[in-house]
């Protein structure tokens, strides 16, 4: 390895093509973080130029790796970017908003010597001027855009990348690939400052940006030869840039174990790795306190499928290591292969089809904010592929247990173990709903067993379902229950999301639903009342009751917006009506009933737990699974 601190216009000036390999991050360097400090860096090393008192060091703007490429004779020579990728390609957006700048104003000798610096010369003799030209050639996904940005004039780029400009012509720099927008901030730099002259013209303040840029900022070249740990020195040489993620490290570690091993890298790139250029990836996830990229979350997921152990995702990047290297794979291709069988189970997850076993277990996880089980059930989808009714019916049992022990107050917290210990339980015992039951049934104690149906039913009779947190889940039971009413005698129905769930008897009920003897419980402040005693201890203990139930699953059901704010504290003699009206089955329960107390209360409840019991079964072996993984 050699280490050789170059001005960035002796490197550039070098006829070669520095060519970013295809599994590089893109170009992600951003306004506030990089380009608008570099720019303050170049102006003030400008003004030491204009001033006559420019110190004698250069301005170090950090590493750049290179290892030598293979080039044909006639090719113009390769150099590999390993690393430095993002400082490179900002460079070359400074120099072509420079370019740009003394074309345009007519300082064709000038521009002459800028564009040296962006293109190879002696194309004549190269087998593809058109690639072979640019002195940059960065990764895949960027080659396009920059090949654009490189070469079109500022109309072009307006009247093929439309949609980034507003009307009057200027770039939407928020919404523009970073490429693009890169160039205008420099160029909109560029013009700001040389027409900041005051009387000795602008063509000196050009010449003192391109001599700063070029003449007095280096860069540390290293170059490394087959002996050198690339990877190594790549994930430990990263100065003053954006810092890369454990997916950067990820990617890098896995392609140059691919040039390693002689597999081909751009076909690698192509065939397995672009589906993890999709932009769905990419979408930031809130997972605790932090917040990390879609793909990090999933290869979280993969490492504790495979492994089935507790993966932790601050350290990914050691975590994969340590896992590539107990699987041992034969090759990187299959590592990939194995990597991308995950990836459609990880979509289903997040984009979830109802109308697939997947996509109903993934509303379930998602409205009860169950990540923890996708390990799980992404190895499911692996397993048990071509057996689709076999996991409808290990996809029902794992969400009656988790329905069941959320609604018996029953913690989840030991949740991430239970499911890795599943997943090493099916491996030894075989991929099947009926191990799956098995292992389930097999739990004992409060934080793990699976809760038995008189448990289930009285939980749901008296426990209080609609509390902070749980206001969407009410919702949720309330619209299952409603679809395990109906028979096929009834008209399918469709619950919209306009639906909301409304307490039969209000909340605050005082003033309009006297208790069961006739009494009028205090107005003012019922909770009071229950402090003091002031009622009396029997009407205490009937406010207490009546306190007890109102948020209970048998006082609950759904009805539009419009209506809940209508009928909302009102009397029951306002809201039979509008139940007998409604096409619910859970509403027409409530509309044949001539008085709503606790008596009635307590006798939908029942009524609804059985249903409940019948829909979120305690499995055995010979259970059939339910209607809503069937249909």
């Amino acid at each position: 390895m050699e280490a050789k601190a170059r001005p960035i216009g002796q490197l550039l000036e070098d006829r070669a093509r520095f060519c970013v390999p295809v599994y590089q991050r893109h170009y992600e360097w951003e306004r506030k973080e990089q380009w608008e400090p570099l720019w303050s860096d170049i102006q003030d090393k400008t003004e030491e130029i204009l001033s006559g008192a420019a110190r004698n060091y250069s301005h170090y703007m950090g590493a750049l790796i290179l290892s030598e490429g293979k080039a044909n004779l006639g090719q113009v020579p390769i150099k590999q970017v390993i690393d430095g990728q993002q400082r490179l390609t900002t460079i070359q957006l400074v120099i072509n908003a420079l370019f740009r700048t003394a074309t345009e104003r007519g300082e064709t000798k000038h521009a002459g010597f800028l564009e040296a610096h962006l293109f190879n010369d002696k194309l004549h003799l190269t087998d593809d001027p058109d690639v072979e030209k640019h002195k940059l050639w960065p990764t895949k996904y960027d080659r396009s855009l920059y090949a654009d940005v490189t070469i079109m004039s500022f109309a072009e780029l307006t009247d093929k990348y439309y949609q980034f400009y507003y009307k009057n012509g200027r770039i939407i720099a928020n919404q523009a690939p970073r490429l693009l927008a890169g160039l205008y901030y420099f160029y909109e730099a560029v013009q700001a400052f040389i027409d900041e002259a005051d009387g000795e013209g602008w063509q000196p303040r050009l010449s003192a940006l391109s001599a700063a840029i070029l003449n007095h900022f280096s860069i540390v070249v290293i170059s490394i030869d087959d002996k050198d740990d690339a990877q190594t020195i790549f994930s430990t040489l990263n100065a003053r840039g954006k810092p890369l993620n454990a997916m950067d490290l990820i990617r890098n570690d896995i392609f140059q174990r691919a040039i390693l091993t002689k597999e081909n890298a751009e076909v690698l790139f192509d065939k397995k790795w672009s589906e993890f250029e999709d932009p769905f990836w990419d979408t930031p996830e809130v997972q605790g306190r932090l917040t990390r990229k879609r793909i990090e979350s999933f290869l979280g997921s993969v490492l504790a499928a495979e492994r089935a152990e507790t993966i932790n995702l601050t350290k990914l990047y050691p975590e994969y290591r340590t896992y590539t290297e107990e699987a041992r794979y034969s090759t990187v291709d299959a590592e990939l292969s194995r990597l991308l069988s995950y990836a459609p189970a990880y979509r289903g997850l997040k984009l979830p089809n109802p109308q697939k076993p997947l996509g109903l277990i993934a509303r379930h996880l998602s409205d009860w904010d169950m990540t923890t089980a996708f390990p799980l059930v992404m190895s499911v989808e692996i397993e048990m592929k071509n057996k689709e009714h076999e996991l409808r019916g290990l996809y029902q049992a794992l969400e009656a247990y988790t329905i069941r022990r959320a609604y018996c107050g029953l913690t989840a917290k030991g949740y991430n173990n239970l499911f890795l210990t599943a997943i090493k339980f099916l491996r030894e015992n075989g991929w099947s709903s009926d191990n799956f039951s098995a292992f389930l049934l097999s739990q004992t104690g409060d934080s793990s067993r699976f809760p038995s149906d008189d448990e289930f039913k009285n939980a749901i009779v008296t426990e209080s379902i609609y509390r902070p947190g749980w206001e969407r889940r009410a919702r949720v039971i309330l619209q299952t229950l409603e679809q395990t009413l109906r028979t096929s005698k009834d008209d399918v129905i469709t619950i919209q999301a306009g639906f909301t769930v409304e307490h039969v008897m209000p909340s605050k009920w005082a003033e309009n639903w006297p208790l069961p003897d006739g009494t009028q419980a205090p107005c003012e402040d019922v909770y009071t009342a229950l402090v003091t005693h002031k009622c009396g201890e029997s009407v205490t203990d009937a406010i207490r009751m009546r306190e007890g139930v109102k948020n209970s699953l048998g006082n609950l059901t759904l009805v539009t917006q419009p209506l809940n704010s209508a009928i909302s504290h009102g009397p029951f003699s306002i809201k039979r009506p509008e139940f007998a009206r409604s096409a619910l089955l859970l509403n027409r329960m409530i509309a044949d009933q001539t008085v709503w107390s606790e008596e009635q209360i307590q006798a939908r409840g029942l009524a609804l737990a059985e249903k409940a019991c019948e829909y979120w079964a305690r499995p055995s072996l010979e259970n059939t699974v339910s209607k809503a993984y069937t249909s």
